[in-house]
This record gives structure tokens, sequence and C-alpha cells, in this order.
């Protein structure tokens, strides 16, 4: 299974999904990068957490945001090849983003990351 199909499976609905944090203390809640790396907020340190936010899942996923979303990427001043990760950080944390456009974007996604294989 691959990063983007853990989070889906890991972000099953709202009560799952957070904003402004990688996830809420014993891990009940996530953002999209918390998910897909399943980080707890109980880890000490990123190191812990082993997460690689150069991934390919990452680029893909920061994609479709920049498809689905690009105003709101990082006030629009990001670059999909340099800035995956903060591509999709500041989806995630964008106020007009809702856990049915986190949902959109995980499920186009893994489609999308199926095809590249």
């Amino acid at each position: 299974m691959n990063k983007l199909e853990t989070a889906r499976n890991t972000l099953t609905g709202a009560q799952k999904w957070t904003q402004k944090k990688f996830s809420t203390p014993g891990g009940t809640r996530h953002c999209l990068l918390g998910a897909m790396y399943g980080i707890d907020a109980t880890n000490n340190g990123v190191d812990e957490w082993d997460v690689d936010f150069a991934a390919p899942e990452v680029r893909v996923l920061a994609e479709v945001i920049a498809e689905q979303y690009p105003e709101r990427m990082c006030y629009g001043f990001c670059d999909v090849e340099d800035d995956a990760s903060l591509i999709v950080v500041s989806f995630n944390d964008h106020r007009d983003t809702s856990f049915a456009d986190v949902d959109r974007v995980l499920d186009k996604a893994v489609v999308k990351s199926q095809e590249l294989i």
C-alpha cells in the first residue's frame, strides 16, 4: 500500500481530519501529511517520524492540488517541482479547505498514482 492509500484509509471522515498540525494527541485526527506518514502527536521529534517530504506520493498529491485548487497553494507562490510538501500543507490548512476537498484530492491522487505504476 502506498502512502496515499494509507492516508485514504486513515482519513475516513471529517472526524479523522485536522488542520494546523500533523495530528492530535493520541493520533485520532491527522492532516494530509500526518495521515500519509502515520504521524502521532506524541512523537518527540521529526526524526522519529521518518517523513520523506520529497516522496513521489507527496508530489502527486501536490499536482492534484495545483490542478484542483491553485488558489489554496502557498498563496500562488509555490512550484510543484520544488515545494510539494509546502503545497500540501498550505492546502490542508487553508481556511476554505473542508474535509470534502481533502477527500476529493486524495481520491484523485490515489487514481493518478496508480496510473503512474
